[in-house]
């Protein structure tokens, strides 16, 4: 797409990495990193979890939270976030890809500002509230190594699309099944929007395919 006709805050740049080693560590701020499915960051302590793995925060909501409560002076590393991207909007969409360089990642949910925000600077935990100011979690899709500076992307809606819902004997199963030796199935559980329960009499499983 040529750059005349990119839409604005499609595209940005990397302007900052950290990483923790745990939870209350200090952070960290790189110029490169290793990005892996497997483990995340590489050093931080989120690659234990599997749909938060990295955090992606932008540094034009950071500077508007922090005008709001008087304290322009505060550190983009006072978020804990890994990365700091700018010139780009934040997806509000769970599911939406950004690219950073060769690594692509997958919005998993919005990064929720806790009391630590509040003992850093008074009134930046409520500051960051608004409309995903504090940042998005995300999974890793593919791995890449990444520099400060790398190019920043949204990727188009048609590479986010889920294979289509399945019926099944007990309600509609989001993937394809395919054979496997254990006895083990996902459905949507009763009474929740996403979480799944195990279903042991099944002998499928749910396969998401993504480009």
């Amino acid at each position: 797409m040529p750059a005349s006709h990119v839409p604005s805050g499609t595209t940005g740049k990397l302007c900052g990495i950290g990483r923790k080693a745990a939870p209350y560590a200090p952070v960290e701020t790189l110029d490169l990193v290793s990005v892996s499915t497997e483990l995340g960051l590489e050093g931080d302590h989120r690659g234990k979890l599997k749909k938060r793995k990295v955090t992606v925060l932008a540094l034009e909501d950071w500077q508007a939270a922090c005008n709001d409560i008087g304290r322009p002076d505060l550190d983009w590393t006072t978020r804990r976030a890994n990365l700091l991207v700018s010139g780009f909007t934040l997806p509000r969409d769970i599911g939406a890809r950004i690219g950073i360089g060769d690594l692509i990642l997958e919005v998993s949910g919005e990064t929720d500002p806790c009391k630590r925000m509040e003992e850093a600077a008074t009134g930046l935990e409520e500051a960051l509230r608004p409309d995903w100011r504090g940042g998005v979690t995300c999974r890793v899709i593919k791995g890449a190594e990444i520099a400060v500076g790398a190019p920043v992307r949204l990727f188009p809606t048609e590479w986010c699309q889920r294979p289509p819902r399945h019926n099944g004997p007990k309600g509609p199963i989001t993937a394809i099944a395919t054979a496997m030796p254990h006895n083990v199935a996902r459905i949507p559980a009763s009474g929740c929007k996403s979480g799944f329960r195990p279903l042991k009499s099944a002998i499928f499983r749910p396969v998401f395919q993504f480009p």
